[in-house]
């Protein structure tokens, strides 16, 4: 048990590098450990653990796999916090694929276990991760109210990181609400919040959202530098997936400005990352959104249609 212990913990701090080949070698050799002595909370740390790098390597089924295998011994040894981390983990992955519906099961069922154990940091992820359903299907109010909600709770535990991530959502919101100086104070709080704790991956994410708002004040130069940047870094980070969201953002923002020429290549890039990722459905979505930007286009430079 002690070396399944140790394996399991050398593994962690090789994800925590990100390399993920070493922790995937580790948590196998101390699943193997756990299951010949029968300790069946180890087996269910350890798979939740694997699917965890499964789903940073983009490998979607396997990592879904492994939560679910996950869940079943955290139900039946009654753990119920292991229980909800591994019902928000595969609610992040049904997000991933845009299987919003179950999304949104997972997140709200691993909600009532946070707040039945009182984890107050797991019901501010959950919020989030509800918040950004909410946004997914432009359910507007009902998405700020729940970021508020996230935000208040990371501020209670002193989590600076989950305020950043947060304060970055509620901007997405405003932009979308066209309240753009009430979002370019948010995306500046989460900048500042991101670069204090050292977090690339955020300080990426919220480049690419002032990109968009740039882009949407007529700000082109300025639009286009912000995604270049966002992109470099999340590519730095090799995440892939992000890469993708960030160029078919901005080309959803040129097709809503009527630049629907300028919006197609950034969606068929997108679409083309999601194909190579494992992501069918976003890639298909990205591509129709490419085919309507070019029929409008089409549309509206036929003089017989004008």
């Amino acid at each position: 048990l002690g070396e399944a212990n140790t394996r399991k913990a050398i593994g962690d701090v090789q994800s925590f590098r990100d390399e993920y080949d070493a922790a995937l070698a580790s948590y196998e050799a101390a699943l193997g450990l756990y299951r010949a002595v029968g300790d069946r909370l180890g087996e269910a740390n350890t798979l939740q653990a694997i699917g965890d790098v499964q789903r940073f390597r983009d490998e979607y089924d396997a990592a879904l796999a492994s939560y679910e295998a996950a869940l079943g011994l955290y139900r039946a040894v009654g753990d119920r916090l292991g229980e909800a981390n591994t019902l928000q983990a595969i609610g992040d992955v049904q997000q991933f694929r845009a299987d919003m519906d179950a999304a949104l099961a997972s997140y709200e069922a691993a909600l009532g276990l946070f707040r039945a154990v009182g984890y107050r940091l797991g019901e501010a992820n959950t919020r989030r991760a509800i918040g950004d359903v909410q946004s997914f299907r432009k359910e507007m109010d009902a998405a700020l109210a729940s970021y508020e909600a996230a935000l208040g709770l990371y501020r209670a535990v002193g989590d600076r990181l989950g305020e950043a991530n947060t304060l970055q959502a509620i901007g997405d919101v405003q932009q979308f609400r066209k309240e753009m100086d009430a979002a370019l104070a948010s995306y500046e709080a989460a900048l500042g919040l991101f670069r204090a704790v050292g977090d690339r991956l955020g300080e990426a994410n919220t480049l690419a959202s002032l990109s968009r708002l740039a882009l949407k004040e007529g700000r082109d130069e300025e639009a286009r530098r912000l995604l270049q940047e966002a992109v470099r870094r999340h590519e730095e980070i090799g995440s892939r997936y992000d890469v993708a969201v960030d160029l078919g953002n901005f080309g959803l923002v040129l097709r809503e400005l009527g630049r629907t020429e300028e919006a197609r290549p950034y969606l068929l890039q997108a679409a083309e990352i999601f194909d190579g990722i494992g992501l069918p459905q976003l890639a298909d979505q990205a591509r129709r959104m490419a085919g309507e930007a070019e029929a409008i286009h089409k549309q509206n430079t036929n003089p017989a249609t004008r």
